[in-house]
């Protein structure tokens, strides 16, 4: 009887690093650093509902052609080689605009009717928008269901972090006596893994996979929030929807390239969309 061979310590370490998230961050760090993104990655931060402190995969910013408007990308990374993950398609109901996370200076105010109509909201209206996830097969393998939590735990954490930014830059914007634009602020989850879409209906599931779908959540907001329609109306909010992006690895850096053009294509029009 043979023995198997021995596996060094440095064969170990990398095992485990290419089990790990980390070369996905990496990825993901490098891919935006090329497109002229500035990256902040593993940010900690303190979350006051949990009483604990949290990490933020990556946080990237960037300004676009137009001064009114500065983009920030927070990014959480998941890889999951064995399980897909899979969500359930549903009609758009509603101003995709209110899901927006923008972050305004005071006495300034943003029409999301006019938003709408101007923006034509790029991969908001051409991707498929789900609200319900699973993580198929992991019942058997996974007694403590923590696969099936794994989206679960990537949207509360991202919203997490995108709250918090949201309040430290209207803080900031509060503060300051000069008016620089609008911050825009949009949840991302890179996905290392099969992605599917499934629609439902009385006869029917349907898959398809995807490289590109945006999960829809409300959110029930601790302070209600009231956004302007337009000059003459108001809407009070106590559930703020979001959209989260979640986008498969391989298709990554075509998404933003997509996101970067529609914001140069957008720039001479924005100004219509927000009053002092």
């Amino acid at each position: 009887m043979t023995d198997s061979p021995k596996i060094s310590v440095e064969e170990k370490i990398i095992n485990e690093i290419k089990k790990g998230g980390f070369p996905l961050e990496m990825f993901s760090a490098i891919t935006l650093n090329k497109r002229g993104w500035a990256v902040r990655p593993s940010l900690d931060y303190f979350d006051p509902q949990l009483g604990e402190f949290r990490e933020t995969d990556i946080v990237a910013y960037k300004s676009s052609k137009t001064p009114e408007i500065f983009n920030i990308l927070v990014i959480e990374c998941k890889k999951l080689e064995k399980n897909p993950w899979v969500f359930i398609q549903q009609k758009r109901l509603g101003n995709l605009s209110e899901n927006l996370n923008i972050a305004t200076f005071q006495h300034h105010s943003v029409f999301y009717q006019k938003l709408e109509e101007k923006m034509n909201f790029h991969h908001y209206s051409k991707v498929p928008i789900c609200t319900y996830s699973l993580v198929p097969f992991a019942s058997e393998k996974d007694p403590n269901n923590r696969l099936a939590k794994s989206i679960y735990h990537a949207k509360n954490q991202i919203l997490s972090s995108v709250s918090r930014l949201y309040n430290q830059r209207e803080q900031m914007h509060k503060e300051s006596g000069v008016y620089s634009g609008f911050t825009f602020i949009y949840p991302i989850i890179v996905f290392d893994g099969q992605l599917f879409s499934a629609t439902i209906d009385e006869k029917d599931i349907r898959l398809s996979e995807e490289n590109h779908l945006i999960l829809s959540v409300e959110k029930e907001l601790l302070k209600k929030r009231t956004i302007q329609l337009d000059h003459d109306l108001q809407q009070d909010q106590e559930y703020k929807p979001y959209f989260i992006d979640i986008i498969k690895k391989e298709y990554f850096e075509e998404f933003l390239e997509l996101f970067e053009n529609f914001y140069e294509e957008i720039s001479e029009s924005f100004s219509s969309c927000y009053e002092a």
